[in-house]
């Protein structure tokens, strides 16, 4: 087609004056509509990669947690502190049964067996805790209860193992009954958020 024929060049002349009517005899409200859906049609690719960053984000800070979490409660269980404490609360309680047998004065409270306990535990023990705060609500409701509490649990049994902690200053039977509890729900807690899929 090098060279058009005059029944083309009408054709095209015509095709032209088609489109020129259909451009000008349009609604006032086509460029306001051309406007929003090619505004929608440039939000799209946004929208979602938006969508996959927010998703990759919390898929990424979910397994970096979960992750830490295990391994806190592989050290723990390693280092066999539940039946550490257990042991020793249960040594308590039996002086403390000892003394109270041999206590003869009934005006005063007979004394109370204690011993301490203490942790060292590094300050960044948390590293990743610590560092993913600001993106811990892109994790769904119920795995992130489970995530801060149990962090929320360590953070307290890591304050009664200091020195000058409740267990770091007397450890009484009480002390060590409380610090077992909040160990044993942290447990729970891991493995329940290792059981369940990022």
């Amino acid at each position: 087609m090098d060279n058009p024929t005059p029944q083309d060049l009408s054709q095209y002349i015509q095709t032209l004056k088609q489109m020129k009517d259909l451009c000008t005899n349009s609604s006032q409200w086509v460029p306001l509509w051309s406007a929003i859906v090619g505004g929608l049609i440039a939000w799209i690719p946004i929208a979602i990669g938006a969508f996959w960053r927010g998703r990759s984000t919390r898929k990424s800070v979910e397994i970096a947690l979960l992750a830490e979490i295990a391994n806190i409660a592989i050290m723990i269980r390693k280092r066999n502190f539940v039946i550490q404490l257990k042991e020793i609360r249960d040594t308590l309680t039996e002086m403390n049964k000892q003394i109270a047998n041999t206590h003869n004065d009934s005006e005063t409270l007979p004394n109370v067996a204690t011993q301490t306990f203490i942790v060292t535990v590094s300050t960044d023990y948390y590293r990743i805790y610590k560092a993913n705060l600001d993106k811990l609500g892109v994790i769904n409701g119920k795995k992130l209860l489970k995530i801060v509490s149990f962090y929320s649990l360590l953070e307290s049994i890591m304050l009664d193992v200091k020195p000058e902690g409740n267990l770091g200053k007397r450890g009484s039977v009480e002390d060590y009954t409380e610090v077992i509890i909040f160990l044993e729900d942290a447990l729970k807690l891991a493995d329940e958020l290792s059981a369940q899929k990022t």
